[in-house]
């Protein structure tokens, strides 16, 4: 004899009930989402203050005469750029994340690597890096200029040291103030006159 109930006992779970007990609750799963969040966000964050760190104590090194302490900071902290709160979750108003090396911590890092190293491919990558972000940085196309000039690129020199005179002449924005402008543009003007005589006769009459 069939026993009552033992045919409800055995029946199978309906997909619908199999479903809502393999499901999680609402409520972890929202402490997972939070918690992933918190992770997407504080790495970047950490990574960001790790870099601006690195950036502080390689522009401290370079004041204590050790450039080539100062260009390994400063290169590690070019690295933590790419990975930088500002480049994974974008710029925040009000600098609010570090988002790499400043125009003028480019500017130092490139004499740091003449200094330390004679590098002239990375201090000219320097150099631009720093106009890239202040157009109007006059020593970066100085001495961009004179790294061109070594490298016997006369014209790309000569436009860099050009560059320099103009934005001190207007006193351009942004543009530092030199100790003494008269001296400097002195300087400039013998440099752009020095290479002005190295460039072939045809480029300096425009090819007539």
């Amino acid at each position: 004899p069939v026993v009552p109930g033992a045919t409800m006992a055995n029946k199978p779970r309906s997909n619908k009930q199999s479903k809502r007990r393999a499901s999680p609750p609402a409520s972890a799963l929202r402490r997972h989402v939070v918690a992933s969040l918190l992770v997407a966000v504080s790495l970047p964050a950490a990574l960001s203050l790790c870099g601006s760190r690195l950036e502080r104590s390689g522009l401290l090194a370079l004041e204590q005469g050790e450039p080539a302490t100062a260009v390994a900071q400063l290169t590690r902290a070019r690295q933590f750029a790419a990975y930088s709160g500002a480049a994974l979750l974008g710029r925040l108003p009000g600098g609010l994340l570090w988002s790499g090396l400043s125009p003028n911590s480019e500017y130092a890092a490139g004499r740091a690597v003449l200094e330390s190293r004679g590098e002239v491919l990375a201090a000219i990558d320097h150099f631009d890096a720093a106009i890239r972000g202040n157009p109007n940085l006059w020593p970066a196309h100085a001495n961009l200029a004179a790294v061109q000039a070594g490298l016997g690129d006369v014209m790309a020199a000569l436009e860099a040291c050009q560059r320099a005179i103009d934005i001190l002449v207007i006193r351009a924005d942004d543009a530092p103030a030199p100790a003494d402008p008269g001296q400097v543009l002195s300087d400039l003007h013998l440099m752009a006159g020095q290479l002005l005589e190295r460039l072939p006769a045809s480029r300096c009459s425009g090819g007539s």
